[in-house]
């Protein structure tokens, strides 16, 4: 192979990256960081509910152990 065709295919290589990278960004979903309100409540209520195991909630923040939970156990089977 010469340097002119191994020039010509990593720039086809390149161009296809590119490429590939700019459909991914473009076509992707914006990122979700979090709900704040009411949503958020219920979802600490059903984390606490839903809760496999006693929770021992001494000296703990309720809010963020019933958030967890839903994580984990909620959202952790998609």
């Amino acid at each position: 192979m010469s340097i002119q065709q191994l020039i010509k295919t990593a720039g086809a290589a390149a161009a296809l990256g590119v490429l590939a990278a700019t459909a991914t960004l473009v076509t992707s979903t914006r990122g979700y960081t979090g709900e704040q309100g009411d949503d958020q409540e219920s979802k600490v209520e059903r984390g606490l509910e839903i809760a496999p195991v006693f929770l021992n909630m001494e000296g703990k923040d309720r809010e963020l152990v019933g958030l967890g939970s839903y994580i984990v156990n909620a959202q952790g089977d998609c």
